[in-house]
């Protein structure tokens, strides 16, 4: 027993002994100056500033040695042991004001500089007149001072702001934003207008990354002129961006290898006019808006992927000339590995009347994802033919179902006839994984799971997950154990076919 309160207290004792307490130098004080810089540059300032009370040699230089500024007013789930006080307003904006008063005298050049204000309410981001008062309020010369306090620092690569504000009409995009020469990352979510007529010069040279949230641009052109400006432009995004009075789009870019364009719409119905691409060198292309009456795209030969998701057709257009436009964009895009035609773009070759030998071949595509709006198209006639068109495919998906839940209430609704003569090439060959979301255990379903089945013959998976609902009173888990039990015992072309139902 004696010995036993010896040990404890020799254990007790090494624990006290090890404690930084009793430590007279700080581990931190001991390392190098430019260790020190690079690990405060990793971390968010509110960080630094929380590391500056456990060490006398960080509190006195840390300013001057941090070359990346982390700024977020979002707030954090920290440990109830070392909470942040800078996390909201307007304790946030004294503590962004001390940090640029800081740096102002005693920083070293910054290389990458972030602050996003008003960060959680962008989710809810619609359209540019909903109402503000969710939105923090800040004085415009502050936010001024805070937007331009990076930019007069030279080799500055790395620029990410995101400022909601309550008072956006106050407020005005100072225009040397867009005169950096050292530039390489800029990314701007605001729900500030950006009127170009007010940026008269642009000078990005070596911008490679651009992406803008929900900017309402009002110069029509800007985003044109933008583009066109930034020789080494490789990467833009395009989300939720609103364009005034125009309903035309036109990017060109040699150097442009990736592309997303989220189009947004105050009337939901409305087409665009016009959208020019001349990007020959793409090789992402994302692509989310209602048809548009034009599109003037050049070969995409270097495309690996692409995903388009199509909103509603030409509003006054006809079944023909809907068809015709949607064919225009898809020849395309024909060179895509990996190819997503979602939204209503099925709907629109259904509706558009005999398609068949318009369709590009797609001789390069591996993964095939497809989806639609409506329950009334025939994927007998669409599936079957787009499949033909594709002799390499490797793996095909159905990432919303194949049907509408809708379908189920259709009468008169015919059995898929699709147990023709005619197989694919890629069934025979190439094809190796389909994928089926949101089943829900309809006949037409099960009829063409049995065509895939049936004439797949190198088939290795067949997965399908069920639509998370519990229908007809039957539990879920007995209609996917039925489900697989039935997909077992069904011919297939190829024995190796492992079925897999979740």
């Amino acid at each position: 027993m004696e010995g036993m309160n010896w040990k404890l207290k020799g254990c007790h004792t090494s624990r006290k002994l090890l404690s930084p307490c009793s430590v007279d130098v700080d581990r931190l004080s001991s390392l190098p100056d430019e260790l020190l810089s690079r690990i405060l540059s990793m971390l968010p300032t509110k960080d630094v500033a929380a590391l500056q009370v456990l060490s006398k040699r960080i509190c006195t230089h840390a300013f001057s040695w941090i070359t990346s500024v982390d700024l977020d007013d979002s707030p954090i789930s920290h440990s109830p042991d070392c909470p942040h006080l800078v996390e909201r307003f307007p304790l946030f904006v004294l503590f962004v004001d001390h940090v640029i008063n800081k740096l102002s005298l005693f920083g070293q050049p910054l290389s990458r500089f972030r602050l996003h204000v008003g960060v959680d309410h962008t989710s809810h981001w619609e359209n540019p007149y909903e109402s503000y008062s969710n939105f923090p309020h800040l004085d415009p010369p502050r936010l001024n001072t805070w937007i331009s306090f990076p930019l007069a620092h030279l080799g500055l690569r790395e620029l990410d702001l995101c400022f909601n504000v309550s008072n956006p009409s106050a407020h005005q995009l100072p225009p040397g934003l867009f005169v950096c020469t050292s530039l390489e990352v800029f990314k701007l979510d605001s729900n500030l207008k950006l009127d170009g007529a007010q940026i008269p010069l642009i000078s990005l040279p070596k911008l490679k990354i651009l992406h803008l949230h929900s900017l309402f641009i009002v110069e029509d052109g800007f985003i044109t002129r933008l583009v066109s400006s930034c020789l080494s432009l490789e990467d833009l995004t395009l989300t939720s961006c609103w364009w005034g009075q125009s309903d035309c789009l036109s990017i060109s870019s040699l150097s442009l290898e990736r592309l997303e364009l989220h189009i947004p719409k105050c009337d939901e119905m409305k087409n665009g006019d016009l959208v020019l691409i001349n990007t020959p060198n793409l090789k992402y292309f994302y692509y989310d808006d209602n048809l548009a009456y034009c599109y003037s795209v050049t070969n995409m030969n270097a495309l690996v992927q692409a995903t388009v998701v199509l909103g509603y057709p030409l509003r006054d257009g006809s079944d023909e000339n809907v068809l015709h436009v949607q064919l225009g964009l898809v020849r395309m895009l024909s060179n895509a590995k990996h190819l997503s035609l979602l939204g209503g773009f099925v709907e629109n070759m259904h509706y558009g009347g005999e398609f068949k030998d318009q369709l590009p071949m797609f001789h390069n595509l591996k993964t095939l994802e497809l989806s639609w709006n409506k329950p009334f198209a025939r994927w007998d006639e669409i599936l079957l033919e787009t499949l033909l068109c594709s002799p390499n495919l490797e793996a095909l998906a159905f990432p919303q179902g194949l049907f509408d839940s809708i379908v189920e209430e259709i009468n008169d609704f015919e059995d898929l006839d699709l147990f023709t003569e005619t197989t694919p090439q890629c069934f025979l060959t190439n094809l190796k994984r389909i994928v089926i979301k949101y089943y829900m255990g309809i006949a037409q379903e099960l009829n063409i799971i049995k065509f895939f089945l049936k004439k797949a013959s190198n088939l290795q998976e067949l997965a399908v997950e069920f639509l998370p609902q519990q229908r007809f009173g039957v539990p879920l888990h007995d209609r996917m154990l039925s489900l697989e039990r039935t997909l077992k015992n069904l011919p297939r072309a190829s024995i190796n076919c492992l079925i897999r139902v979740s």
